[in-house]
């Protein structure tokens, strides 16, 4: 199918609330045919909650074959193979939250890898509670990496203001020396180059230091040295576009964002805080390098604000048409 999977996240989260209050929306994404995957007790319950009423079709996971979904506005796959009573928010336990949105997440990998759907859109869950089933869990792009056998996948963040990959995602921050050699980063810049052709870019990719001051030439480490041997090589030898490293503390101020299309940041928060600084709202995490494409809001469940119908869907809008984009 052209339309992703969207799988609705945690249940003690903003994922279903964000899917429900899109679709009170007049644009596009509201008038488009979309699959769900979730839990129908937990729908029904935020249903209710948010006396929001939606037509849509429920089909169970083990019933899921092939379905014709043209004459179906909203299609609803349940993984929920056991009944439960939700009458309040606090009835969703930590372990049935983590549970739900494991299952969810596990279902649309496999009709991905099936062929049902060529694409997948990720509202957010809880890891802390999914660790309870599964205690190898730390993120979508990880378990997805093991699910599909991918091996170079690269944590994203697409915006309108500014475009970033992550060169190490996931690991203590002691880590990310060693993780920052020669063919790390030749693979990095080969798909953050290709992911700038799949959006349209034409300008540079920008490099990130990891010290101080990007090293002041090995005075505060040498893991520019590295960087500046990869980014000579490939710009001389192969004639790339690419700028580093230089300083992050200057890398993100105005007159140096409209100069790239794409930064490469050392580790997760360099690259995550002025992103989400500049674009919360709007931003499409993509795990980009692997066989199927996959995407998702850039935030987190914020629990504190569940049923208030505070939660912005702009992130998830812009993360469902950036699936449909690339996997085209």
């Amino acid at each position: 199918m052209k339309y992703p999977i969207i799988t609705l996240g945690s249940p003690h989260g903003i994922g279903y609330e964000i899917f429900l209050l899109s679709c009170l929306k007049t644009d596009d994404i509201s008038k488009n045919k979309k699959v769900i995957i979730g839990s129908l007790h937990v729908f029904k319950f935020f249903q209710e909650l948010l006396q929001i009423q939606l037509d849509y079709t429920v089909i169970s996971f083990c019933d899921f074959k092939e379905c014709n979904f043209n004459d179906k506005h909203i299609l609803l796959i349940d993984v929920d193979e056991n009944a439960f009573n939700i009458t309040k928010l606090s009835d969703i336990t930590p372990f049935i939250d983590g549970s739900i949105a494991l299952k969810s997440i596990i279902h649309a990998a496999d009709l991905i890898e099936r062929g049902f759907f060529s694409s997948m859109v990720t509202l957010p869950v809880s890891k802390e509670n999914i660790n309870l089933i599964d205690s190898s869990f730390k993120g979508h792009t990880e378990y997805l990496m093991n699910f599909w056998h991918q091996e170079n996948v690269f944590m994203s963040f697409i915006s309108d203001s500014l475009n970033i990959m992550l060169l190490t995602t996931h690991v203590a921050l002691h880590q990310v020396p060693k993780m920052i050699n020669e063919a790390n980063l030749k693979t990095c810049f080969k798909f953050a180059e290709l992911l700038l052709q799949k959006l349209g870019e034409s300008k540079p990719i920008c490099l990130l230091g990891l010290n101080p001051h990007a090293g002041e030439n090995g005075l505060m480490g040498n893991e520019e040295i590295v960087m500046k041997k990869v980014v000579k090589e490939l710009n001389e030898k192969y004639k790339k576009n690419i700028v580093g490293p230089i300083p992050a503390d200057t890398a993100f101020i105005p007159s140096n964002i409209n100069k790239y299309g794409i930064y490469v940041a050392s580790y997760h928060d360099q690259g995550l805080i002025p992103f989400k600084m500049l674009a919360f709202d709007t931003g499409v995490n993509l795990s980009f390098g692997m066989k199927y494409i996959r995407t998702s809001v850039d935030h987190g469940t914020a629990v504190d604000i569940i049923g208030k119908k505070l939660a912005k869907t702009m992130s998830f809008e812009k993360a469902y048409d950036l699936a449909i984009k690339l996997s085209m």
